[in-house]
């Protein structure tokens, strides 16, 4: 239970710590945090931070948990683990029989392999935390965060990273106000200086400095939270390429299913306005076999001091289908880049706008309660009497207001790219649905229509809703379209 979730959540918060760890039956998720930093933290979406820890995973098929626990093994499979076994064995919430230890001495001899045979590290780490401060791999970042959510390094080695943040895992929108102070590990010349190529997402602005390394070798930057890309070079080196941002077709962040995809790729060469003439080869490819990519290779001739580059569009096709519980719904997308001498490969991840039928009587809560049809329990006595929304009351999608919509009842949870949406408004709402015992929990949404959105705008949803089995716990989610009318004309 929470032992094996405290496993996998250490080993993560750690890996520079830990070898290996071992999650027997653990709980899939739990808010982490004091009451200013409430953090839910879901093990199926936090396995980047243990890409370089060996992971042993035992589930049992009539444990209470045991469906929750195949989507956290489903996360596991999504994020291309290396080094990861997982057992799914009969009998319910245990880790042996009575009087037996086969189980625990199996996991005992998984870590002890691991000391004899340490698989290499990889040539970048990437870690979400969701403390204010944290140090890793002898990098410390001390922020300012004072919100749920998590900061974000990403891609770190000795010639840059990104800084991120993010109020949920996977692709939550960014923190607000939040700054961080970031210290390298001692891996540059004492006192020598450095190229540094700053780029900032949001503003869309570039700084080019030099940096003297402290006299421990350590270099040091102030960021905010809201997307940076930095590369670190003395004058004669080449720092590299990152992919920081994608679009597709019109101006869409989602990628809709039997349909054709056009994916445009942002990188950034981390030189800044010292970048050098050269062909970049961009590779395309999604271990994903719903997904078809149409000439997936491009090849990119770069001009001297043009540091932002963007692809062609790749012609991308997907049959995904959406799954019927809890498990990753987003493409995970790998990017090779490959430079003179150097490769690398990068994932970005892209939201999925289902091919579904549309949900039909929907209920807006826009400061007025919605009626429930669920059964009422000790965590949630009547959900009738909470109300998420703001606006008129009116029971219309108005410009200005956050509204949350039913279905017979349910809580939904949205998705959309319509420009009209305020995405870093959104809020999301948590339950605990009935069942033996009150894990996996249930999330829906609140969004903010813009003020400027024009009367008769359509906007278009991918939604869903949760239900529960019993016993063991299985989430049956129900997906559907959604189209609401902004004040419609009466």
């Amino acid at each position: 239970s929470m032992g094996g979730f405290m496993a996998y959540y250490l080993a993560g918060k750690y890996p520079d710590s830990f070898l290996a760890a071992v999650n027997m039956v653990g709980s899939p998720e739990f808010f982490i945090g004091l009451p200013d930093n409430h953090t839910l933290y879901q093990v199926r979406y936090s396995f980047d931070n243990l890409q370089d820890v060996a992971l042993l995973f035992h589930n049992r098929d009539s444990c209470q948990m045991s469906g929750l626990n195949d989507e956290v093994h489903n996360g596991a499979r999504w994020s291309r683990m290396k080094n990861y076994e997982y057992h799914k064995m009969k009998g319910g919430h245990k880790v042996d029989e009575p009087g037996e230890t086969k189980i625990f001495e199996s996991a005992v001899s998984f870590i002890s392999k691991q000391f004899e045979n340490p698989a290499p590290l990889s040539k970048t780490w990437s870690h979400y935390d969701l403390c204010t401060d944290f140090s890793l791999w002898d990098y410390s970042v001390n922020s300012t965060k004072d919100e749920p959510g998590y900061l974000y390094l990403r891609n770190v080695d000795s010639h840059g990273f990104g800084f991120y943040t993010a109020h949920w895992l996977p692709d939550g929108p960014a923190l607000h106000h939040s700054k961080a102070s970031i210290t390298t590990a001692p891996l540059y010349v004492p006192n020598a200086a450095y190229r540094i190529s700053s780029y900032n997402k949001a503003d869309k602005k570039l700084t080019m400095m030099h940096m003297p390394a402290d006299k421990n070798g350590r270099l040091h930057f102030e960021l905010s939270g809201d997307g940076t890309e930095i590369g670190i070079s003395k004058d004669t080196e080449q720092a590299g390429f990152t992919t920081f941002d994608y679009i597709l077709n019109d101006r869409q962040r989602m990628l809709r299913t039997n349909k054709n995809n056009e994916l445009t790729l942002s990188i950034f060469n981390k030189d800044g306005a010292f970048a050098k003439k050269g062909t970049l080869k961009v590779t395309l490819s999604c271990a994903d076999s719903s997904v078809t990519i149409q000439s997936p290779a491009q090849l990119i001739d770069l001009d001297k001091g043009k540091y932002l580059i963007q692809t062609k569009p790749f012609k991308v096709y997907s049959t995904k289908t959406p799954p019927s519980d809890g498990s990753p719904w987003q493409l995970r997308m790998i990017v090779g880049l490959e430079y003179d001498t150097s490769r690398t490969e990068e994932i970005i991840t892209i939201p999925v706008f289902y091919e579904v039928p549309y949900f039909t009587d929907i209920k807006v809560d826009d400061g007025r309660p919605i009626k429930s049809t669920k059964k009422t329990s000790k965590t949630n006595p009547d959900i009738s009497d909470s109300v998420f929304g703001t606006g008129n009351g009116d029971g219309i999608v108005n410009p200005d207001e956050q509204i949350m919509l039913f279905k017979d009842g349910h809580r939904l949870r949205l998705y959309t790219d319509d420009p009209y949406v305020i995405a870093n408004e959104e809020k999301l709402v948590d339950e605990v649905l009935p069942a033996i015992w009150p894990d996996g929990y249930t999330l829906s949404s609140v969004i903010k229509i813009a003020p400027d959105c024009p009367e008769g705008h359509v906007i278009e949803f991918l939604a869903s809703y949760e239900t529960k089995t019993h016993m063991p716990i299985y989430r049956q989610v129900k997906w559907g379209k959604v189209k609401m009318t902004v004040n419609p004309s009466k």
